[in-house]
């Protein structure tokens, strides 16, 4: 599974970020976490996680922008240019393609602060389950 930040800039064109782990496998790449967006709480926000675009873990990205994406490739070469800018991702069943639909939506340049946000919700749960809910 990859957790990589791509905000690094390649030239003077950004990589977008996914808000998501994601793996190669079936010669795609599929969405193992979809991190949660916390744009309603205040916090960063995840524009994959937006429940009415119904992207899931085990869903396949195959398409960015309409250019076919492989496992050949490092995910983040598919997002080279396209942070901050509205991104049509393909999103499938299967990493051949089954079912898909598109999504647009605009790429973060960075997924740093939405990351911790995770750590941190994921932690004050840990700690509320252990002491009974008197703690978190």
């Amino acid at each position: 599974s990859q957790a990589i930040d791509l905000s690094v800039g390649v030239g003077h064109q950004y990589a977008g970020v996914l808000g998501a782990q994601v793996a190669p496998r079936d010669g795609g790449w599929v969405i193992e976490r979809v991190l949660p967006d916390f744009g309603p709480a205040g916090g960063p926000e995840n524009p994959i996680a937006v429940l009415f675009r119904g992207v899931k873990a085990g869903q396949f990205i195959v398409a960015v922008d309409g250019r076919a994406v492989t496992a050949d490739r490092e995910i983040g070469e598919w997002l080279v240019g396209r942070a901050d800018r509205a991104t049509v991702l393909t999103i499938a069943d299967t990493a051949d393609g089954a079912a898909a639909r598109d999504i647009e939506v605009q790429l973060p340049g960075s997924e740093a602060e939405l990351r911790y946000h995770d750590w941190v919700e994921t932690n004050r749960r840990m700690v509320a389950e252990r002491s009974g809910g008197k703690s978190g």
